[in-house]
C-alpha cells in the first residue's frame, strides 16, 4: 500500500499486507452430560421436569475453540441462536419419546460446520412418588401414590424398603401394614 496527498507526495515504502483466508469449517462433537433422575424434591402431585444437557466441543483450523460457537436444531422446530461452545446445549421441555438434535458450529470467519453432528437419544422420565402413613384405620398403614406422564395410576408399580434394607420385590399394591415392614 503506497498514499498520495494533495501536493502529489508519495510514499517512499510501501506498505505490505499480508492475511490468509479462512473457508475451512469446524466441526464439533456432541457429548451428554450425565441425567439427574435423582434427589428431584418436589411437590406432589406435580410431573418432574428433567433436562438432559449436551456439552458442546469444537475444533477448527484457525479460531480457538473457546472462539467457536454453535447452534442447535431439536427434532423439527427452528435452529437456535448462536451460543458460545462453552455454554451447555439445555432441553427441559422434552416429551417423552426418541429425539434428534442436530449441532452446528460456526468459526470467527463465520464458516458453518457443512455437516451437522447429528445426536438422537430417548426420553423417558420416571414417575413421582408418594408414600405416607394412614393413622386413620387400624392398623396403621403405608399407602403409596405414583404419577407419571406415560402411564395411568393403575398400571404403576412399587417397591420400598428400609434404611438401607433390601429392596422389596416390585408389586401393583398401593398400601401395606405397617407392621408387616418391619418383620
Amino acid at each position: 500500500l503506497r498514499a498520495k496527498d494533495a501536493l502529489e507526495n508519495i510514499s517512499e515504502d510501501g506498505v505490505n499486507v499480508r492475511f490468509e483466508v479462512d473457508s475451512t469449517p469446524p466441526t464439533c462433537v456432541a457429548e451428554e452430560v450425565p441425567r439427574d433422575w435423582e434427589g428431584l424434591d418436589l411437590p406432589w402431585p406435580d410431573l418432574p421436569t428433567y433436562e438432559v444437557k449436551f456439552k458442546i466441543i469444537g475444533d477448527d483450523n484457525r479460531t480457538p475453540s473457546e472462539g467457536l460457537e454453535y447452534r442447535h436444531r431439536l427434532d423439527d422446530a427452528e435452529a437456535s441462536d448462536w451460543k458460545p461452545v462453552s455454554d451447555l446445549a439445555t432441553f427441559d421441555t422434552l416429551s417423552d419419546g426418541l429425539h434428534q438434535v442436530a449441532f452446528e458450529t460456526r468459526d470467527e470467519a463465520l464458516n458453518i460446520q457443512s455437516t451437522p453432528t447429528v445426536v438422537s437419544f430417548e426420553f423417558n422420565t420416571p414417575p413421582n412418588s408418594r408414600i405416607w402413613m394412614d393413622e386413620t384405620i387400624s392398623p396403621p398403614t403405608y399407602r403409596f401414590a405414583g404419577k407419571d406422564s406415560n402411564s395411568d395410576p393403575g398400571a404403576l408399580s412399587y417397591r420400598w424398603r428400609i434404611d438401607e434394607g433390601n429392596w422389596s420385590d416390585w408389586s401393583s399394591e398401593t398400601e401395606v401394614v405397617a407392621s408387616s415392614i418391619l418383620e
